[in-house]
């Protein structure tokens, strides 16, 4: 499930937004820019586990 299926999920009452929904991208991204274009959920790290780290993402 791509992070723009689990924003129609949401809008759509599928899953409860009170809940915590745990999404994992394993891809490169490029099929999910549009879904988190303008809200400030994106970052740019070095590809480290530190930078991950250091980001706030762990």
């Amino acid at each position: 499930m791509t992070v723009g299926v689990t924003k129609k999920l949401l809008e759509s009452g599928a899953l409860d937004p009170s809940l915590t929904t745990v999404v994992l991208n394993t891809g490169d991204g490029l099929k999910t820019l549009d879904a988190v274009a303008g809200t400030g959920l994106t970052a740019t790290i070095r590809p480290s586990l530190e930078s991950f780290r250091e980001a706030g993402l762990a």
